[in-house]
């Protein structure tokens, strides 16, 4: 079992206050035997549903404007796989979206 911090910024055009740099949501994920197995793109929608359920985000290609995992490695090619396939190392992981 692990921890990984998942922390979710929107672009600025739609940002309710843009000259708060805090990332929208900031949510502590437990990887265990049952969320590891989960893809990467179901557990970045269901973070920010779960804080920002008005909006409209499937975690398609075309919302998700960045995903990186800790010391900025891109984690595009990993979202539609299970999140127990990320580098031990990763305790962090942020992702810039343009909700629909």
């Amino acid at each position: 079992m692990r921890c990984i911090t998942i922390k979710v910024s929107l672009l600025a055009a739609n940002r309710r206050d843009a000259k708060d740099p805090a990332p929208t949501v900031n949510k502590l994920l437990i990887l265990d035997d049952e969320t590891g197995t989960t893809p990467l793109r179901s557990i970045l929608r269901e973070a920010v549903l779960e804080k920002l359920g008005e909006l409209q985000f499937k975690a398609e290609d075309e919302e998700i404007k960045t995903i990186i995992g800790t010391g900025g490695t891109d984690l595009t090619a990993l979202l539609d796989h299970p999140s127990k396939l990320l580098p031990e190392h990763f305790d962090t992981i942020h992702a810039t979206i343009i909700p629909a």
